[in-house]
């Protein structure tokens, strides 16, 4: 079974060794992996692997953790209901766009502008 990263490509303008030339992206990924999922260390899963999220992993993925976790200490959680409907609104978006010939379609704004003020989740 292959890595996720072992055809990871990457070109990086100032960087790459050789310019305009793709080169494995895996010093890069490592480089530039976010600390949140550098230090993802779950506990292990006792029992079969979680089937039909992308593999035979045993490893409880980080969103279903950090979940778990917020909900555990009363705290919130990496999203709410706005970055949720975001995410869900955008295939039938695509859908839609690509049905009207590549139409821009209007993306809309869930948070009536409040998104603008919105505090972030970490500081």
């Amino acid at each position: 079974m292959s890595n996720d990263k072992d055809n990871s490509r990457i070109y990086l303008e100032g960087q790459s060794p050789e310019p305009h030339k793709w080169e494995p992206a895996d010093k890069y990924l490592e480089e530039y992996e976010h600390p949140l999922i550098k230090n993802y260390k779950p506990p292990a899963r006792k029992g079969q692997a979680i089937r039909g999220h992308g593999g035979q992993t045993t490893k409880t993925p980080i969103n279903w953790h950090r979940l778990i976790e917020a909900l555990r200490e009363d705290k919130m959680p990496d999203w709410d209901v706005y970055d949720s409907v975001t995410s869900s609104v955008i295939s039938p978006l695509t859908e839609a766009s690509v049905a009207a010939n590549s139409k821009l379609i209007e993306f809309p704004d869930f948070t009536k502008g409040k998104w603008k003020t919105r505090l972030p989740l970490y500081k």
